[in-house]
């Protein structure tokens, strides 16, 4: 409103330009309103991308979070998206997504009020989705990536430089 101090200003192409590289910098994202939704990456989460920004070529451009993608008539937030690579990764926390290696097909989820069953069936789905658009998708699920998180970022960094 009229208290903000940038109320009724615009920003100039070069400070629009600025900015966007200072969230990509400093956040890993291309808009300030996705800055809320970062807050609800897990720590794990976090380090895994903090891992793929350090780690990505020069040749490659950095990865986007939190980004909407358009494919056929959905609207899909991948977790961690190379657009040139068509790559996307999908980080899967155990709870969240019911690691079958923790959860049975059965098991209620009562935030989701689902079971596993169809929380699986529904990544499933949309993983189907984006290989049929032509991307990748890597799932890194939040147990396999405690244990040993180094092998995993090797593993992207390798199918980067094969796509």
């Amino acid at each position: 409103g009229e208290k903000n101090s940038m109320f009724g200003k615009t920003m100039s192409p070069e400070a629009k330009e600025k900015q966007l590289a200072t969230l990509m910098k400093n956040h890993g994202v291309t808009n300030a309103f996705f800055l809320s939704k970062r807050e609800c990456m897990s720590k794990q989460q976090r380090k895994l991308c903090a891992h793929l920004l350090s780690s990505v070529q020069s040749n490659v451009n950095h990865p986007e979070m939190d980004v909407l993608l358009k494919v056929d008539d959905r609207k899909i937030w991948p977790d961690i998206l190379f657009r040139e690579k068509k790559l996307i990764v999908e980080f899967n926390g155990d709870y969240w997504h019911c690691n079958p290696q923790k959860y049975a097909a059965d098991f209620f989820h009562k935030n989701k009020q689902k079971t596993a069953q169809e929380i699986w069936e529904e990544d499933a789905k949309r993983q189907q989705v984006l290989e049929k658009n032509g991307y990748k998708v890597i799932v890194v699920w939040e147990k396999e990536f405690r244990k040993n998180n180094e092998a995993i970022v090797k593993n992207i960094i390798q199918v980067l430089s094969e796509r």
